[in-house]
């Protein structure tokens, strides 16, 4: 994926059998774990343009806001559907902005190093495969997953 902002650790595991405990279940077949991995530069571009995108977020939802607060405080019917329709504006262009996209992100307390230049997200994904009635396989989220960084000393 060359638009991506990360690769991908994907682990799979087969589920002999149905799990279930409380509320939560495993079901029977195919598990995957999917886990965001970066480079420093990487990552660190990520989060220039996560900067970038929140800004500009926020610069557009105080526009609508500033907008619909003139619309509201205004008699002339002219200028409150002129205020609206820049309210509606603002809105639209903010909803180009890659908001989901960036919040994937991760902050410094999310990752791992597994190497030097190779980091690992410690939230990710599980989902399982089902194929379509076009028999197309198609994945579906079972949950989120997550990975912790455990002692790797011996106690013998």
């Amino acid at each position: 994926r060359q638009t991506a902002l990360a690769g991908a650790l994907i682990c799979g595991f087969d589920i002999p059998e149905e799990y279930k405990r409380n509320d939560a279940s495993l079901p029977k077949g195919k598990l995957y774990l999917s886990f965001p991995i970066w480079t420093k530069v990487a990552l660190r571009e990520a989060r220039e343009e996560k900067e970038k995108v929140l800004a500009k977020s926020k610069e557009l939802q105080d526009e609508k806001q500033m907008h619909i607060n003139k619309m509201e405080g205004t008699g002339n019917p002219i200028m409150k559907a002129l205020h609206l329709r820049n309210a509606y504006e603002a809105m639209e262009r903010h909803s180009f902005q890659p908001v989901s996209k960036v919040k994937m992100v991760p902050s410094d307390d999310e990752i791992i190093a597994l190497q030097d230049d190779l980091l690992l997200t410690t939230k990710g994904l599980a989902f399982t495969k089902s194929k379509t009635f076009f028999g197309v396989d198609t994945q579906i989220l079972v949950g989120t997953a997550f990975v912790r960084n455990g002692d790797t000393s011996s106690s013998d």
